[in-house]
Order: structure tokens, then C-alpha cells, then sequence
């Protein structure tokens, strides 16, 4: 097998169902990042993470899933993000929610702003109302890596040095990191895997066709809420002007 290989495009919300229940029938447990610290020495167990890279919504609704496995992950947000608003009332509702599911939420960030971290996880904090104890860095492999010197938060990557006999398994890109999940749990090793919601419950065929996808609803919604700020200015006009007009 190539070092990556295209994902099997059979990748599926299904897919992702069947693999949390095949793990759990061969005993494997699942961990949060915060927890990987009590990871046994044998190797049935998952570090189970998500990036939030282009969208909330599916990522609320990968929680639901996870949820009703009783299997919970964490999901790295980001709150300087070019594709969504973190702080819109909907993807706070949303993050609150994820957090009060039991799963863990952490840091998702651009390592070329990694000065205002610090800032960024009191915000955060504030947000779902709980504790930051980890952050994620999103696209060190064009970016680069930085290291981490907040004290008392976890860099998700540095688990993959730090937890001994652990196997990386990534969908980035839409492109397996050498292994399938479902190829994870015949290596006898602990298993870090990387889910992107947006991949596995998304039904296009290619990350270009999702992205192209998720900006124009993005559009739209902003086309519609600059119609709303229209319609109010019109109707202040209107107001006003019956105001002055008695």
C-alpha cells in the first residue's frame, strides 16, 4: 500500500457507524484527548479527534452519532476561521450542546496566529462554559509546526510522540494516512484517528466539490442576511419619516 492512498470512496456516515460498533465489539475503548493520559499499555484503545475545519452543523450532528454509541471524542473549533462564525447564536448552541453531550471541545488553530492562543482559549472558555485543556494546530504541514508552550494544555500532536505503540490514522484531504480505521484495529497498536465530520456526512465524491459546496450556502446565507439588514434599514426609514412627517 502507497504511504496515501485515495479514501475508499464508500466513506459513509454508515461507514463511520459500523467502524465505532466493530471497535466496541472487539473491545476497544475510546478516549478524549484530555484523557489520553490514562491510556492503558495494552493496545485496544482509540484517541478519537475531529478538526472543525469548514462546518459546525456537521459536526453537531457526528456528536449526536458518537453520543448514542456512548463513545466520545474530541472536536477542535475554530474561532478565527474563514469559513464560519463560532460566536453566531446557532454555533454557540451548537458547541454548548457538543460539550454537554459529554465530548471534549478544544482549540482548532492557524499556527501563523499562534501569539493570541492564549486569548483564543478564554474565549472559548467562555463559550461552552468549560474548561480548554487541549488545542489542535490546522495546517502545520504547509504551515509549520509550532511548539506548544501554554502551560497546562495538551498539543493534540504531540500525543503521536508521547503515547508508545500508537498508530496515526488520518482522512486529511479525503486521502488515508496509510491505513483505513477499519485497518487500524487489526495492527495490535493503540489507534490516534482523525475524522473530519464534513468527509464521512457529506455524500459529494471530493473535498474540492464539498468546499465548492459549503461556500455557496455560505453566500447565501450572507446574501440573506444582508436582505434582513435591507428590509429593517427600509422599515427604520419608514418610521422615521412618519415621525417627522406629524
Amino acid at each position: 500500500m502507497s504511504i496515501f492512498s485515495s479514501i475508499n470512496r464508500t466513506i459513509s456516515i454508515d461507514r463511520y457507524i459500523n467502524f465505532l460498533k466493530s471497535a466496541k465489539d472487539r473491545n476497544f475503548s475510546f478516549f478524549r484527548v484530555k484523557d489520553a493520559k490514562y491510556i492503558s499499555t495494552t493496545y485496544h484503545n482509540i484517541i478519537l479527534r475531529h478538526d472543525i475545519d469548514l462546518s459546525l452543523e456537521y459536526a453537531f450532528e457526528m456528536a449526536e452519532i458518537e453520543a448514542k454509541e456512548y463513545i466520545y471524542s474530541t472536536y477542535y473549533v475554530m474561532l478565527d476561521g474563514q469559513f464560519y462564525n463560532t460566536l453566531t447564536p446557532r454555533n454557540i448552541d451548537c458547541l454548548q450542546k457538543i460539550n454537554n453531550m459529554g465530548h471534549e471541545i478544544g482549540l482548532h488553530f492557524d499556527t501563523s496566529k499562534y501569539q493570541n492562543i492564549s486569548h483564543q482559549i478564554k474565549i472559548l472558555e467562555s463559550i461552552i462554559d468549560d474548561k480548554v485543556y487541549s488545542i489542535a494546530q490546522h495546517n502545520p504541514v504547509n504551515v509549520g509546526f509550532v511548539k506548544n508552550n501554554i502551560e497546562n494544555i495538551i498539543d493534540a500532536y504531540s500525543l503521536i510522540s508521547h503515547i508508545s505503540n500508537l498508530e496515526y490514522i488520518s482522512d486529511s484531504g479525503m486521502v488515508w494516512r496509510d491505513y483505513t480505521f477499519e485497518e487500524g484495529l487489526d495492527l495490535r497498536k493503540n489507534l490516534y484517528l482523525l475524522a473530519h465530520p464534513i468527509s464521512w456526512l457529506n455524500s459529494r465524491n471530493d473535498l474540492i466539490s464539498i468546499i465548492k459546496e459549503v461556500k455557496s450556502k455560505e453566500i447565501e446565507n450572507q446574501k440573506e442576511s444582508f436582505d434582513i439588514f435591507i428590509k429593517e434599514q427600509l422599515e427604520y426609514f419608514e418610521i422615521r419619516k412618519n415621525f417627522f412627517d406629524r
